[in-house]
């Protein structure tokens, strides 16, 4: 693994907001840690490839042991390594998405979105936290997304809410108007 390296400019900002020595050991903390591999799976998809015979984590066990769940999310899967995801066809089948444990936090909104008509993700790219919102509100409510990044982000959430059967999102730009788009799961 190539050694890791924080930027000056970041340092410099966390010893000024923190002191010196809390920025010294969330640095240290930082650098040492190893990196996570975590997958969230997708409801809409992972039990009828299941169902269809094919096993959506057949690439998984070999490569990483078997997967731990993350305890705040329960589609949500730590993994031993990281496996080449671009291989995987149950990756490009939207069976999973890849996606940072950290931000599947937002699985404490479950109760709220279940019986939300629409609910909004004002930074969406690349489309993790978007497809885990509309799946919480079975995957067929309007989830307005906003981007102030439109050329990189939203086309960026349009593919990953087609891969994990998002019906229906609202894209909105930082400063443009909404536009209704209809996808096909």
């Amino acid at each position: 693994m190539a050694e890791r390296v924080l930027p000056q400019e970041f340092s410099e900002m966390l010893r000024e907001a923190v002191g010196h020595d809390l920025a010294g050991k969330i640095t240290e903390a930082i650098l040492t840690t190893p990196p996570v591999t975590s997958i969230r799976k997708n409801p809409a998809k992972w039990p009828r490839l299941a169902a269809a015979g094919h096993s959506p984590t057949a690439g998984l066990p070999e490569v990483c042991g078997r997967p731990d769940q993350i305890p705040w999310c329960p589609d949500g899967l730590y993994l031993a390594e990281r496996p080449n995801f671009t291989m995987d066809p149950a990756f490009h089948a939207g069976a999973y998405y890849v996606q940072e444990p950290s931000s599947m936090i937002i699985e404490v909104l479950r109760p709220l979105a279940a019986g939300a008509s629409r609910l909004l993700d004002l930074c969406a790219a690349p489309g993790g936290k978007t497809t885990h919102l509309a799946s919480m509100m079975g995957g067929a409510a309007g989830s307005p997304a906003e981007e102030t990044l439109p050329r990189q982000g939203l086309a960026t959430v349009a593919k990953s809410t087609w891969r994990m059967a998002v019906e229906k999102l609202s894209e909105r730009t930082g400063i443009g108007t909404a536009k209704e788009t209809a996808l096909a799961p």
